[in-house]
């Protein structure tokens, strides 16, 4: 294909047509830019689950068709913040502290859906923390397990978190932004994706370019580079969990061996990220004949310690 195909321009065109109404969305308090983006909703809510659910479609899906991870851990990464939410502190920001994600095997293709649950919450800590589950299906597919461990914390002073992102004012049939009205934030986004759209090709999908581009291999293992931006951000500016750990499991493939899949990602957040951009670096610490074990560290351009992630994999059969 070649930028004057018909098919492929009106592709791009839908995608950038959707990252503008996101950010006419985004102009109201609750959901962030990346939730509106890709198009998450919530269909139950209580203090005990949330079941939440995402379309499939060309803008969240690799270039073999799958879905991406980055999508897949940031909507799991959301439901297990969200019902996390419902049992803090009105207004508290809710940051992630550890995640376990188990994949079963089963294809990443089709429509997402959540269901994650309240177990309950540590006693005797300074920090108070809440302990969720999840399954994850692809179509009716379960295709992973998780668990996370959640705080509620104060947000950074200027943020409100009052409006709560299923309680999102913004209208579902808002247009398109019109680019003469961007601020600099939104500006920013549009030329993100702009960059990923002029990079996607057979290899490599929008989404994968968007937010960070594909790994670099090495003698050590493999590499990513991530531009900060509002584009991966949420409300209070600071990198969204799910997208980092999603990239962070991308980049453990990619350093992994060739006829291994990824079985499961832990993954323990250190601090905020933050900066202009975000390394990762993958390194084997062990490859046998049935099953690999890579580590990823996640610093700040600065070299800063942002989160540390394991992942296991094993052999195809």
């Amino acid at each position: 294909m070649t930028n004057r195909d018909p098919v492929e321009l009106a592709a791009k065109q839908a995608i950038r047509d959707r990252v503008l109404r996101a950010i006419a969305l985004n102009r109201h308090p609750g959901l962030h830019f990346a939730g509106h983006f890709l198009g998450i909703a919530w269909k139950e809510v209580s203090k005990a689950s949330i079941v939440m659910t995402l379309a499939d479609g060309p803008h969240g899906r690799n270039a073999d068709g799958s879905v991406n991870l980055a999508v897949l851990i940031f909507l799991l990464d959301v439901a297990f913040a969200s019902v996390a939410r419902t049992n803090s502190p009105p207004g508290s920001q809710i940051a992630t502290l550890r995640m376990l994600t188990e994949f079963t095997g089963a294809p990443l293709s089709g429509p997402l859906r959540v269901r994650a649950e309240m177990l309950g919450h540590t006693r005797d800590d300074v920090l108070n923390q809440l302990a969720t589950s999840a399954v994850v299906q692809c179509g009716d597919e379960i295709v992973a397990y998780a668990s996370g461990s959640f705080a509620a914390l104060t947000p950074p002073a200027g943020s409100s978190l009052s409006v709560l992102p299923w309680e999102c004012a913004a209208p579902h049939d808002a247009a398109p932004a019109d680019e003469p009205t961007l601020e600099a934030g939104e500006r920013a986004i549009l030329n993100a994706c702009d960059a990923a759209l002029r990079r996607g090709s057979q290899l490599s999908s929008f989404i994968e370019h968007f937010w960070g581009g594909t790994a670099r291999l090495s003698a050590r293992g493999a590499s990513l580079r991530l531009k900060l931006g509002p584009h991966c951000s949420n409300r209070v500016g600071q990198t969204n969990g799910g997208i980092m750990t999603g990239i962070a499991a991308a980049t453990a493939r990619a350093a992994a061996p060739a006829n291994m899949r990824l079985n499961n990602i832990s993954a323990w957040f250190i601090s905020p990220g933050r900066g202009t951009a975000l390394r990762f670096a993958s390194r084997v610490l062990h490859a046998g004949r049935n099953s690999a074990l890579v580590r990823t560290e996640i610093t700040t351009a600065e070299g800063a310690r942002v989160m540390e992630v394991v992942t296991q994999h094993g052999a195809r059969r």
